[in-house]
């Protein structure tokens, strides 16, 4: 079995189910659900990171602009609890006030709500790049992160973060890659 992962900026499709191989007939293609939403649709404490995003820019003296009052959101089941968890990148926001309000040197305030605690206790990263994959224990969120995580020493090489849940319990695990082009 496959899961589909939706990620969107606004308004978007977000696909829910699963498949079982590719898709070949009309009918086949019916069975997927897809589910148009917005950030209204989202569960409400995913709607209060997004206000809280708005907030910070608010406090700063401006305003979210038209087409970047959205972070960019990731949708997948990272805790398998078998209900949507969200990855919350503020890259695309663009605050009148500041152009670094969300995003520095160190990179961006990238949260992960789970929805096995309610979404109440989000795991923020300062990074850059969050990135779902499929694992062999079931979906994880990548993030690129300060190399000094990694103790790297070569310029060529990346620190990644890899987050993912057992047991109801997020594990966080460093690794170097090469640097992404």
């Amino acid at each position: 079995m496959k899961r589909i992962f939706a990620v969107s900026m606004g308004i978007g499709l977000l696909i829910v189910g699963s498949v079982l191989g590719q898709a070949t007939s009309e009918k086949e293609n019916a069975d997927t659900a897809v589910t148009l939403w917005s950030a209204a649709t989202l569960p409400p404490p995913i709607q209060q990171i997004v206000r809280n995003y708005a907030g910070q820019c608010h406090q700063l003296g401006g305003s979210l602009s038209v087409g970047g009052e959205t972070p960019a959101i990731m949708t997948a089941d990272l805790d398998a609890d078998g209900v949507q968890d969200y990855v919350l990148d503020p890259q695309t926001l663009r605050c009148s006030a500041a152009a670094t309000a969300f995003c520095g040197n160190g990179g961006c305030d990238i949260k992960i709500a789970v929805s096995s605690d309610q979404y109440a206790h989000p795991v923020s990263v300062l990074g850059g790049q969050p990135t779902l994959l499929m694992s062999a224990d079931g979906p994880v969120v990548d993030i690129w992160v300060e190399r000094s995580h990694c103790n790297i020493p070569d310029a060529p090489m990346a620190c990644w973060a890899r987050y993912s849940w057992k047991d109801g319990k997020a594990l966080t695990a460093y690794r170097a890659k090469p640097v992404p082009k």
